[in-house]
């Protein structure tokens, strides 16, 4: 009995090897090139996992996303699901930064402190505590927060919260 051999030559292989390359780009080209606008709109979705999709690729956008923080900050406040709000939490982490313009920063400042007093816990105000040290927001606006923050009933917002309000400032 004779096995069956397929054989494959250089030029096959180099074939193959252009298709899945062709592949591989254009999915990367399609993830790259959806504006940050209509993962905005997906944000108003009435489907929760719409929802988390459409701020986890706005986070993935990082500084390209800016425009989106005042719609993740929106998202973060009024929004009923846990898992979205805290994607939207690690979405602005993501895309707010100290180059940031001053009124980014403070949307995204006031939308962090509310969800300090997150009620359902899921890590939202530790994620959130988190990022308002990583964002470089105003120590005005912050360190009250944190104090007001030191009596929340999540161990870990209550161990943020104490450590930065104890942290040295120039």
């Amino acid at each position: 009995m004779k096995l069956f051999r397929t054989r494959y030559g250089i030029r096959s292989m180099m074939v193959i090897v252009a298709v899945c390359g062709c592949l591989f780009g254009a999915h990367r080209y399609n993830r790259e090139t959806k504006p940050p606008r209509l993962w905005t709109g997906w944000l108003r979705s009435n489907v929760p996992a719409h929802r988390e999709m459409a701020a986890h690729e706005l986070g993935e956008m990082g500084e390209n996303a800016e425009m989106a923080v005042a719609d993740l900050a929106r998202t973060l406040v009024i929004d009923d699901d846990r898992t979205v709000r805290r994607q939207a939490v690690w979405s602005l982490a993501r895309i707010v930064n100290a180059r940031s313009a001053d009124s980014t920063i403070e949307v995204a400042t006031a939308a962090l402190i509310t969800a300090l007093d997150d009620p359902d816990g899921f890590g939202v105000g530790q994620l959130a505590a988190e990022t308002l040290l990583h964002i470089h927001a105003d120590d005005r606006v912050v360190v009250p927060a944190f104090i007001k923050a030191a009596k929340n009933r999540d161990v870990w917002v209550r161990t943020t919260a104490i450590q930065e309000t104890r942290r040295e400032r120039p």
